[in-house]
């Protein structure tokens, strides 16, 4: 799946996929989904980015829809300042409200957002990795949710 992503503007993507590629299937399996995870990733931060939010921002906007958890406020640094500047960023847009609650605009702009970054992703895999994906995405699905119930990745 991989070797068919256009990794041209995916920094973090592209770094991974410049490491050697371990030989045994469980290290292949890790490297090249951590290579996915960052590509997806770059296109997202590619969106948010011309969409006009910052770090803060987006991460604010995806704790208050419920999309992660609110501890990411402390593990990505982020000072009771710096949330409550982002919070009013988001408060300005009408992206959520005084509470900091997503308000229905909040919602539909980060649903356009995932959107985006889907196709953003989507653009740069060619056909043969698009359809390798499709084939294995349903068995990768069902290991990560038997890794999550088992407790044994904390986020």
């Amino acid at each position: 799946m991989v070797d068919g992503l256009d990794l041209a503007g995916k920094p973090m993507g592209a770094a991974l996929a410049g490491l050697h590629m371990p030989d045994d299937p469980i290290g292949r399996l890790w490297h090249a989904a951590s290579i996915l995870r960052e590509y997806r990733g770059d296109c997202h931060i590619a969106v948010l980015t011309t969409a006009g939010l910052d770090g803060a921002a987006a991460n604010a906007l995806a704790v208050a829809v419920g999309l992660t958890p609110s501890a990411v406020k402390e593990s990505r640094g982020w000072t009771d300042q710096e949330w409550e500047a982002a919070l009013d960023r988001l408060r300005l847009r009408d992206w959520v409200d005084a509470e900091g609650q997503p308000t229905a605009t909040g919602r539909a702009a980060r649903a356009r957002l995932e959107d985006a970054t889907d196709r953003t992703a989507s653009a740069g895999i060619d056909r043969e990795a698009t359809a390798r994906t499709i084939t294995v995405a349903p068995r990768l699905a069902a290991i990560a949710h038997a890794v999550r119930e088992a407790g044994l990745v904390p986020s």
